[in-house]
């Protein structure tokens, strides 16, 4: 866990740089957005565009707080980029279908 006041970009800015020379699959990033059992906005520190920045055009898979449309805008700004959802589909099982997806 991480204090809120913590600069978390020269930290991450590292360990990324280095996942991408080992030429690692993919990069599967979190944000935060939920405290106990209240969801929150993102601060300040905690959004993850300085980390796809950095991977590129690498995949990408985020998660946190993503709405249908949210993941939209994302994945058509990011083409490489995948959405996570975590507890919105546990909660709603019917999400994929609602999403423009090619199941196979």
């Amino acid at each position: 866990m991480r204090m809120p006041d913590e600069d978390i970009v020269p930290t991450y800015t590292y360990l990324v740089t280095s996942l991408r020379e080992k030429k690692i699959a993919y990069l599967h990033v979190i944000q935060p957005r939920i405290s106990a059992s209240d969801d929150t906005e993102i601060g300040a520190n905690d959004s993850d565009e300085f980390v796809r920045a950095l991977w590129a055009d690498l995949p990408y898979i985020a998660a946190g707080g993503f709405a249908r449309a949210t993941a939209l805008e994302r994945t058509e700004a990011h083409k490489n980029e995948l959405i996570c959802f975590g507890r919105y589909f546990i909660s709603n099982v019917s999400i994929p279908r609602s999403l423009p997806i090619c199941w196979s």
